[in-house]
């Protein structure tokens, strides 16, 4: 990497969201409570908590949204004088290398300041959950649409298409629960109103439910703000224009059968099952131990040379 590119990165570490902007967030909660993970996807020199695949959906979403600003929004320490010198894999400063593309560190405890879950941070009943990088996941996502306004994916989504016509929309991942896996809150007033209701509803946080401060907190805020009892009743006119995505917009592939993804028998099958659709999710938490070959006809291998090109030719064989 150039120094002047290092250089641009380095002032991109800065960058804040604007309300109201076209803004798509990832997040990255590792650090949220602790400074030093030790995953194999952990670069200690630079930092930076960002695996292959992951950095695959930021470029992505990048490259389907040259409009937008894409935030990588990292909870650990980056270690910006190592960064400044090119310390950190090949497959992470392709992405972040994206002109559109921000990595923007900071503490997790900062997210909160002047919010309303302040000091509910501040209480400790974040700390009490059993999967805290999980749940601290869920609460910041709601709190960066709250704040910002935009659109949030799941650092295992694969954008396929833009997203530019879409706004204050949810998706289902089965006929009970809205996902948190992609979200939009636009900064409007439908927007403020359901990213309020999903902030009002950490108040009622479990930390031993696993789907209960996520898909939970935000399929009772729909609930609650549409005044509906089941999400199929969702539409534009009964929720002052928040509205569902067909549920095959992100997941053609459910989670139970993540294995076609990585199977090059049946690839052309597979292929067919997300046909044109906006994304597809790779459902990392199954996935995550699966090895994509990336000159082979795997179906994320595929999509993965169309989506994410400059990841995949710095990335080597594997994935």
């Amino acid at each position: 990497m150039s120094p002047h590119y290092l250089s641009n990165l380095l002032k991109r570490l800065t960058f804040k969201p604007v309300p109201g902007e076209n803004n798509i967030f990832f997040v990255e909660t590792s650090c949220a409570f602790k400074k030093f993970p030790n995953p194999a996807s952990y670069d200690s020199e630079s930092g930076l908590r960002l695996s292959p695949r992951g950095a695959c959906a930021v470029e992505a979403a990048a490259a389907a949204h040259p409009t937008h600003r894409v935030y990588l929004v990292h909870t650990c320490d980056v270690h910006r004088r190592s960064l400044a010198k090119g310390a950190a894999p090949a497959y992470a400063l392709a992405a972040l290398s994206i002109p559109n593309v921000r990595l923007w560190a900071v503490p997790y405890a900062l997210h909160f300041v002047g919010t309303p879950l302040q000091g509910w941070l501040a209480s400790g009943a974040l700390r009490a959950s059993r999967w805290p990088v999980v749940h601290a996941s869920d609460v910041l996502r709601f709190l960066l649409l709250w704040k910002y306004g935009g659109t949030y994916l799941d650092l295992d989504v694969l954008m396929l298409r833009s997203l530019e016509d879409q706004r204050n929309f949810g998706c289902p991942e089965n006929r009970n629960y809205v996902s948190v896996g992609a979200i939009n809150f636009a900064f409007d007033t439908t927007g403020r109103r359901f990213a309020n209701a999903c902030i009002e509803e950490m108040r009622d946080f479990h930390p031993t439910l696993w789907v209960h401060n996520g898909a939970g907190a935000i399929t009772r805020a729909v609930k609650k703000v549409c005044a509906i009892s089941q999400i199929n009743e969702i539409t534009k006119e009964k929720c002052g224009g928040f509205h569902l995505l067909a549920t095959s917009t992100f997941y053609s592939i459910p989670w139970m059968s993540w294995q076609l993804l990585f199977k090059e028998e049946g690839a052309k099958e597979t292929m067919k099952m997300i046909g044109n659709n906006l994304a597809v999710h790779v459902w990392n938490a199954k996935s995550h131990d699966a090895t994509v070959y990336t000159s082979s006809m795997q179906p994320y291998a595929q999509i993965a040379r169309r989506v994410c090109p400059k990841v995949v030719a710095v990335v080597g064989k594997t994935m």
